[in-house]
């Protein structure tokens, strides 16, 4: 068992440790694989299963979903707003309204 320094109290703790006693700092001893599912120790700098890399982020699919939600966003206001106006630009029409008894007197 070999002992790291903790990053947040600098404390002396087993590099086993989940942990830190001190500071309660959690560590992270499992990593998931973002290509493949895969559990693996966190200290690998790549998946043993498909080699896909630790660092890798999805930086790419962020910024395109982002425009994505820009050009939804961009249609709706587009629409709400032709509607709006094309609902003020109609002119109201007004009937005269006929009045009919309902109940007719007969003498």
């Amino acid at each position: 068992m070999s002992m790291i320094t903790c990053p947040r109290c600098g404390r002396k703790i087993s590099d086993k440790a989940v942990k830190c006693p001190g500071c309660f700092k959690v560590f992270d001893t499992q990593r998931k694989c973002i290509e493949c599912g895969e559990m693996y120790d966190a200290k690998e700098e790549a998946c043993p299963k498909c080699g896909c890399p630790s660092n890798y982020t999805f930086s790419a699919n962020k910024v395109a979903l982002q425009l994505v939600g820009l050009l939804v966003l961009g249609i709706i206001f587009v629409w709400i707003f032709t509607f709006v106006f094309n609902f003020l630009s109609k002119p109201i029409k007004t009937s005269e309204m006929q009045t009919v008894p309902i109940f007719s007197e007969e003498k």
